[in-house]
């Protein structure tokens, strides 16, 4: 923008320009009262085409003058192309560095996409990867989970089992005790029925003599019944007879007392006592009709009390 300027004359740019163009580099020479002339800047003195060809050589004095120091050799550096042509190789030769150069960025920012898209693929992978590792952990996550489950519930299983086989046990041990003990009470009871069988079996060998002593007293009873009888039959002669009843008297009197005897001194029949009685106050008289009556009455009555 300062060139547009009057007295405004071209600096850097320009001189960088005719390097480029005449691709040769530039000295900027400056002169000192005092030192004399000195060297005050250099361009284009990097690029690599250009280290045979010797510097333009400008004196600068300020106010952005520029002059050319001609030194020794100046005539064999000088262009001996027709004017233009050189600068016109030059734009061409820029132009295809700018699209080489384009092309380079292309190529380059294609590098770049290519290598951004590889690192995305790569950064894909890994993720992918990274999912599938996940999956696989979750998996063995789960798979250690239904194990344990499984672990469980056999445990469970086997617990219940043995818990089953344990009642089991105790069932049958129960059923066990409980026959033991039915079998015990049964041989007890067997015990006691033989121990009752043997004390039975002495009591009937010790009362062997009881037994003796009832049987001669029923004989007895017999004999008294049999005295009895003989009784009622001269009673009843002598209610027939009459005159005979003194001569059997003597042997009813007997008869009673023999009953009397049997009978014991508290078993005698009241009505018996009064039969004897009766016999001994007539004392061989005889019996009357009525008398003779209770006599067989009382007679029946001491035989039902010894039968």
């Amino acid at each position: 923008g300062q060139k547009r300027r009057n007295a405004v004359w071209g600096d850097d740019p320009e001189v960088q320009a005719m390097c480029e163009l005449y691709d040769r580099p530039a000295e900027i020479w400056g002169f000192d009262p005092k030192a004399g002339a000195r060297k005050l800047r250099t361009f284009h003195e990097t690029s690599g085409s250009n280290h045979d060809r010797q510097p333009m050589r400008l004196s600068y004095y300020g106010g952005g003058h520029y002059d050319s120091i001609v030194g020794p050799g100046h005539a064999e550096n000088v262009s001996r192309a027709a004017p233009g042509v050189t600068e016109q190789a030059r734009i061409e030769w820029s132009r295809a560095r700018a699209a080489c150069s384009d092309v380079e960025e292309t190529k380059q920012q294609s590098d770049v996409a290519a290598t951004e898209a590889a690192e995305l693929d790569l950064a894909l992978a890994a993720s992918r990867s990274d999912f599938d590792r996940q999956a696989v952990d979750l998996e063995c996550i789960f798979s250690e989970v239904q194990q344990l489950e499984w672990a469980t519930s056999q445990a469970d299983l086997e617990r219940t089992n043995e818990e089953l086989v344990h009642s089991i046990a105790a069932q049958s041990a129960r059923e066990h005790d409980r026959v033991q003990d039915l079998e015990a009470l049964k041989r007890s009871e067997e015990l006691e029925l033989q121990q009752a069988l043997a004390m039975s079996s002495q009591g009937a060998t010790a009362s062997g003599a009881d037994d003796e002593q009832l049987q001669r007293a029923l004989a007895m009873s017999a004999a008294g019944g049999d005295d009895f009888e003989r009784a009622l039959a001269l009673s009843s002669a002598q209610v027939g007879a009459g005159g005979a009843a003194d001569a059997s008297a003597d042997e009813l009197q007997r008869a009673l007392a023999m009953s009397a005897a049997e009978a014991g001194p508290t078993g005698l029949d009241p009505e018996l006592e009064i039969a004897l009685a009766l016999s001994s106050n007539e004392g061989g008289g005889g019996f009357t009709a009525d008398e003779d009556d209770e006599v067989m009455r009382a007679i029946a009555l001491s035989r039902q009390g010894f039968s």
